[in-house]
């Protein structure tokens, strides 16, 4: 079992180190020295080539870039991975055992994370929504009540017109002497 967790943790690593992109950019360089190596081995070139001149050369070319392929992938063979001592596979199955689960719980945590804040801010929208329409059924509800109490003041002024109070005269003032307050504090006299 830990021979098998070193295989695979050695070819987890080896496959991130190879680079699709690096391998193009490989194969392409060998096909510009196969066409640099080529036109100064070939003789001057003439400006009009033939159908069957210009077939060959593209052949050629398809060839040349056949070979820099077979080329490149001899040299990309996968690397032998040689059995550890039972200890070492051991010691590097636990590490890479390791290093998943915490790679795994950190993944987890940040999915966690995103999402909960996702939902908290869904719920803060909806809330957000929900208090704004209240206050707009609020709001007609108001509006209603108005256009309902001006019909009724209308209607109030047809049937009787408005007639601004007069000012009441204002009551005189009620005399209190020394007499009148005995005879309020002491009614037995």
């Amino acid at each position: 079992m830990a021979q098998f967790l070193h295989r695979i943790d050695m070819r987890l690593r080896l496959g991130l180190l190879q680079d699709p992109a690096v391998i193009e950019r490989q194969i392409e360089r060998e096909m510009k020295e196969a066409e640099a190596k080529r036109k100064k081995t070939a003789p001057a070139v003439p400006t009009v080539l033939t159908e069957e001149e210009t077939r060959d050369e593209e052949q050629a070319k398809k060839k040349e870039r056949r070979e820099a392929e077979q080329h490149v992938k001899e040299r990309q063979r996968p690397p032998r991975i040689r059995p550890l001592s039972e200890s070492k596979a051991i010691e590097t199955g636990a590490n890479f055992i390791s290093e998943t689960f915490l790679f795994l719980v950190a993944a987890g945590a940040i999915l966690f994370e995103s999402w909960r804040s996702r939902r908290k801010e869904t719920n803060r929208h909806e809330s957000v929504q929900d208090r704004l329409e209240e206050l707009e059924k609020e709001r007609e509800g108001m509006q209603e009540q108005i256009t309902l109490l001006q019909s009724e003041i209308a209607t109030l002024l047809q049937q009787k017109p408005f007639v601004a109070p007069k000012t009441l005269p204002s009551p005189p003032p009620t005399p209190q002497t020394s007499d009148a307050k005995a005879t309020l504090q002491s009614p037995e006299k």
